[in-house]
């Protein structure tokens, strides 16, 4: 090898240097972000476990509610009378046509867990 031959890999040499000092760049750039993110990602899963740990409560009232409840039989509440099908209202489950006591024709629900345990009109069977 000659002296423009080491000439030439040293250039070669300098100009992979120059590319991995950028692509160290770019991977250090991709690493902080991953990390904010990683950061910003544990908040949202610690905010929504906190929420869970309600949301899961809530349904569990309801469900001892709904299970006990007075109003609840054949598996839809008797209390809640609706004049037109209540289905696609949040919380609503099914729904069903009835003639009520009076001979009117109404929509009774199977609520949600989440209706019953906000519901002011529960009493125990």
């Amino acid at each position: 090898m000659n002296e423009e031959d080491f000439d030439e890999i040293l250039k070669e040499l300098e100009e992979q240097k120059k590319k991995l000092s950028k692509l160290s760049e770019t991977a250090n750039s991709i690493i902080k972000a991953i990390e904010e993110q990683g950061e910003f990602l544990k908040k949202i899963v610690e905010k929504r476990g906190e929420e869970s740990i309600l949301l899961e409560s809530v349904k569990d009232i309801g469900v001892e509610k709904k299970n006990r409840c007075y109003y609840y039989r054949d598996g839809l509440c008797r209390y809640w009378e609706w004049s037109k099908d209540p289905e696609g209202i949040l919380f609503v489950i099914k729904s069903r046509k009835f003639k009520n006591k009076s001979g009117e024709e109404v929509w009774l629900m199977d609520p949600h867990p989440f209706y019953c345990a906000l519901c002011w009109k529960y009493e125990e069977e």
